[in-house]
């Protein structure tokens, strides 16, 4: 894996890359800039499957949803693969509002989304 990190964390399971933010608010510009960075790092070095745990996330702007959609493209891209999860049920009204139900993955538990990529 790439070196630290300052927006994102990342761990490892079954195989699959699990990414969760580090921050609580996905709002801030300057933060948003270090998650694209990051994530873009991430996706040219490692890539593959991998899980965006939105556990602990308590806000995301629409720049934060921005980035969910342009890292599943850019792991796609790469011929990687993305599922969300862990969202609480007023993140995943977020993500339902802005239509990213219909292009992400999304998955109620890390578990869940982890035996999605057992079943594909």
């Amino acid at each position: 894996m790439p070196g630290p990190t300052y927006a994102v964390v990342l761990a490892e399971e079954e195989g699959v890359t699990i990414v969760r933010f580090r921050a609580r608010l996905v709002t801030e510009s300057e933060y948003l800039s270090q998650v694209y960075e990051e994530l873009s790092e991430f996706a040219e070095t490692i890539g593959g499957k991998t899980i965006l745990s939105l556990e602990g996330v308590e806000a995301i702007s629409s720049a934060g949803l921005s980035a969910l959609f342009w890292f599943s493209e850019q792991l796609r891209s790469l011929g990687g693969e993305l599922r969300v999860c862990d969202a609480s049920p007023f993140l995943r009204d977020i993500l339902k509002t802005a239509h990213l139900d219909e292009f992400l993955q999304i998955h109620e538990t890390k578990a869940d989304a982890l035996k999605a990529f057992e079943c594909s």
